[in-house]
């Protein structure tokens, strides 16, 4: 930042907080206040599809691992992030209903986030080995997985899934990269639940678990990050050594 930087312009927003998350920095409040007040957020926000630079800044904060934490709650403080992603007024500060979790669902996305640059699945793969798009699907579906959860919503990953077009088009994600984040939001609890209740070697379970990354092993890979990244930003007795055996057997 320098005294030519225009606080109205969204790349200063997004720069800034890319260079935070990235060498784990705070970012001071008065900056962000300054910015929120010249509408940096809302330009992003509201100004159309967002740029390839845009999406690019955002998808390096959400790969930072555990500094972005602090990123996203200054950004919230400030106002600017629901500025940014108008959907995310939805579960803003959202009390959990499971007692399982330690955050509210809001954080608890970013939380499970942070995880994933710590993670690999049951073949050895992990988010910086994956392939570009699936690496932006895995981070984007990662961040936006319990979007769906309402207070008498039945189905949170359902309804979760059908909302990703509404989110992610409007930050200027291609169709394939939506319809695969949706199949990973839908799928969330999948491999958690079978786990512990099919039999791995059960043709219908092995068949189920193909259907829902539709027959392509990096999306499984993806959807096995996505749950050890869920479940370990909870409270420890929902991801134990058994737990995570369980689910890399069945994966496997």
């Amino acid at each position: 930042l320098t005294a030519a930087s225009n606080p109205a312009d969204p790349r200063v927003l997004l720069a800034t907080a890319k260079a935070a998350a990235s060498k784990d920095l705070p970012i001071r409040p008065a900056t962000l206040l300054h910015m929120w007040e010249s509408g940096a957020g809302r330009a992003l926000g509201e100004g159309g599809a967002w740029p390839e630079w845009a999406r690019a800044d955002f998808e390096t904060i959400l790969s930072a691992g555990h500094p972005q934490v602090s990123v996203w709650e200054s950004l919230d403080i400030a106002g600017i992030m629901t500025e940014l992603i108008p959907a995310w007024s939805l579960v803003r500060n959202l009390p959990q209903r499971s007692a399982i979790h330690r955050h509210t669902v809001d954080r608890h996305q970013i939380e499970a986030t942070a995880n994933l640059p710590d993670l690999r699945s049951a073949s050895g793969a992990t988010l910086a080995s994956l392939s570009p798009a699936r690496r932006s699907t895995l981070l984007l579906a990662t961040f936006f997985h319990d979007m769906g959860k309402r207070p008498g919503v039945p189905d949170h990953s359902e309804r979760g899934a059908h909302m990703m077009e509404g989110i992610l088009a409007p930050m200027g994600y291609s169709e394939s990269i939506i319809t695969d984040a949706a199949r990973l939001v839908h799928y969330h609890l999948l491999l958690g639940a079978l786990a512990t209740s099919a039999e791995p070697e059960d043709p219908d379970t092995i068949n189920l678990i193909s259907d829902a990354v539709a027959g392509q092993k990096e999306l499984l890979d993806c959807l096995h990050l996505l749950t050890q990244a869920d479940a370990s930003s909870c409270k420890p007795e929902a991801w134990d050594i058994w737990k995570a055996t369980l689910v890399d057997q069945l994966v496997g």
